[in-house]
């Protein structure tokens, strides 16, 4: 690669952190909105050179370029550079990260207008862009690490922006913590690559992947994934995410759509000929994947927090994405993230503007009405709302279709019944997902309002990065259609002899980047058929939630809440698994930890080892004081005495 495009993908990767430093260092001396507009134009320029480089580079099929930028760790024969790779998978993660963040900026703007700290705020957004770029364009595993630890620390920061409120540092506590759960899974999975590889390249550890023994194929990628678990938020280490909401609504969008959470699922898809040599390690993540699905959107029906129900909704969209990887549907898995991106930032931000427009209030229970009020975030918020519960032709319709027709054909699972029982339960899902969409919809913008102060339409700051994100989720979806959906929309050009080419075009858009099993079989009737199942079901899910919750509850809403009280409140209760994890490791852990600080902290050190040399120096010094008090003639009695001895052995020798 030539000079001039390599220091156009450095440039690109380090401005976020330029802009953290400008606000972070010479804040105090600009007003707030300068500080937004230089937090904002740090990412979108970063944007903008990373578009060049896709339309000079990735495009004319120049990739994959690897930039090294400096040496860094030495360890025997072991070598990590600061290096960076630049390929189709990494520039169009890189597009989604730095578009989207430069909105959720924006937005931020008008949405942060009158808080304190607002400098701080810009700069630590901005610091988390950046190890998120760092994460996504790293060439190696151990610099993937540091952005993923980087994003790790910006989120505690932003998570307890507020962290003069108790409930606010304690769920940043959590989120810290928890992923440390899973970050030293990930270290561990990271040393057994090192060791086994002797590299920490990813082209290096995928070329030589086919080598590795299974057993240590299986060990490592399944460390690997556990670190997944925490930093996407998949079972068993999902809980820290609906704390997260506590945060700014625009940092929810931020961690949700495009950073924090999609890090898993991409570093699975980078070293993907890894997890290929482990068929049991896909098993599981298919399993977990599609079973967090299921039991996150459960629980996002019967949450009442407008933030939380799309806390819930992320991480069961999540599980979409980790059961395609699992089902060797890279792509696919790929392509729903970043649909997902789009879709999701846009429903956060909508929230936001409810919120903004309420001063404060998220309880859809005191809402309602709200689309005579809030036109334009009405009307978005419904086109957001039919594109997550995949009603065509909007985005997440195709690529949800493309993850259960791959997860269903899946023939290389080492469990036999697993791609029908992860399938079952993610067309399950999808109909939940209509279900408590149309439900958050409806209860929020239909019927009577219910506040008492009168909601107000956002500002245009606002407003305009959320018709942008409209705009993406509604026409992004032919990018990446199915052979099925394609096959059906190209008949009528092959009537009149032409290709429109519109079948995986996404997928084609990354192969070169992604893992590939080789060839799989495809039955194109059995695709359109499952296009019917999933479009019927979304449907039944929207409807039947438009039955129940538009204008005026229905009676059956009453009857279901009466009849099924104790199962609805274990639901609504998150089926205690926070209780559970209390009881069985927060508590021990602290009365484990209390019981050793009393017995070591103040037993053996304090009273023991402490306590002896006190006492030892309190008689040393008592001892002492006959000899050191103060008189002179004394301390010359001494000294003459000294003296005489050092004299009386001197002579004698």
């Amino acid at each position: 690669m030539n000079y001039e495009l390599s220091n156009l993908i450095i440039i690109a990767t380090l401005l976020p952190f330029g802009g953290a430093l400008l606000n972070g260092i010479f804040g105090k001396l600009i007003s707030n909105r300068l500080s937004g507009i230089i937090a904002s134009l740090t990412i979108g320029v970063s944007f903008v050179l990373f578009v060049i480089f896709y339309l000079y580079v990735v495009k004319n099929s120049k990739v994959p370029y690897v930039i090294e930028i400096s040496n860094w760790l030495f360890l025997g024969k072991f070598q990590a550079d600061i290096s960076l790779l630049a390929d189709r998978l990494s520039i169009i993660m890189s597009l989604m990260v730095t578009g989207v963040s430069a909105l959720i900026h924006v937005y931020s703007i008008g949405y942060m207008e009158k808080e304190k700290g607002i400098k701080r705020y810009f700069s630590y957004l901005n610091l988390f862009v950046g190890f998120m770029l760092v994460l996504v364009m790293a060439e190696n595993i151990v610099l993937m690490f540091v952005g993923w630890e980087g994003v790790g620390l910006c989120s505690y920061l932003l998570i307890g922006f507020w962290f003069s409120e108790e409930e606010k540092a304690n769920a940043a506590r959590k989120a810290f913590i928890v992923n440390r759960i899973g970050d030293l899974a990930f270290i561990l999975g990271i040393l057994l690559i090192l060791s086994y590889f002797n590299t920490a390249s990813f082209r290096l550890i995928n070329d030589g992947a086919y080598k590795l023994p299974t057993t240590i194929a299986f060990f490592i990628t399944i460390l690997l994934f556990i670190g997944a678990t925490g930093k996407s938020a998949q079972i068993p280490l999902y809980v820290w995410l609906p704390d997260a909401m506590v945060g700014p609504t625009p940092v929810s969008a931020l961690i949700h759509a495009a950073t924090m959470v999609t890090a898993g699922v991409y570093m699975i898809t980078r070293l993907g000929n890894l997890f290929l040599m482990s068929e049991m390690t896909l098993a599981i993540i298919m399993l977990v994947g599609s079973f967090t699905a299921l039991f996150s959107a459960t629980i996002a029906i019967t949450q009442n927090d407008i933030k939380k129900v799309l806390a819930y909704s992320t991480i069961s969209q999540l599980g979409f994405m980790f059961s395609a990887a699992g089902a060797y549907a890279f792509s696919a898995a790929m392509f729903h993230l970043v649909t997902h991106a789009f879709f999701k930032a846009a429903l956060f931000l909508l929230a936001g503007s409810v919120i903004h427009a309420l001063s404060g209030e998220q309880d859809i229970n005191r809402m309602g009405g709200l689309e005579k009020y809030l036109p334009h975030t009405s009307l978005m918020f419904w086109l957001a709302s039919l594109t997550i519960a995949g009603i065509p032709p909007f985005s997440a319709f195709f690529s949800k279709d493309e993850i259960l027709y791959k997860v269903f054909i899946n023939e290389n699972s080492v469990v036999p019944l697993a791609p029908k029982i992860s399938y079952t339960m993610l067309i399950i899902t999808s109909f939940l997902t209509a279900l408590y969409i149309s439900r958050l919809y409806f209860k929020v913008f239909t019927g009577d309002y219910k506040g008492s102060l009168k909601p107000h339409e956002s500002p245009k700051v606002m407003l305009v990065p959320i018709y942008i994100l409209t705009v993406l989720f509604a026409i992004f979806g032919p990018i990446g259609m199915g052979s099925g959906i394609g096959h059906i929309l190209e008949i009528p050009a092959r009537i009149f002899g032409k290709d429109l080419h519109l079948v995986n075009t996404f997928e084609r858009l990354v192969g070169p980047s992604i893992a590939s099993f080789g060839t799989i079989s495809l039955d194109v009737s059995l695709e359109i058929f499952m296009i019917f199942i999933s479009v019927i079901v979304a449907f039944a899910g929207w409807l039947l939630g438009r039955y129940l919750y538009c204008h005026q509850p229905s009676p059956v809403v009453e009857v279901i809440n009466q009849k099924f009280y104790r199962v609805q409140n274990i639901i609504y209760r998150k089926y205690f698994v926070d209780e559970v994890y209390d009881f069985l490791i927060v508590k021990p852990y602290y009365y484990i930890s209390r019981s050793l600080f009393e017995l070591i902290d103040r037993v053996i050190i304090e009273f023991i080892i402490i306590g002896f040399i006190v006492k030892v120096t309190y008689i040393t010094g008592y001892l002492l004081r006959f000899f050191q008090n103060g008189y002179l003639y004394k301390i010359i009695c001494v000294g003459l005495i000294g003296l005489g001895i050092l004299v009386y052995f001197m002579m004698g020798k």
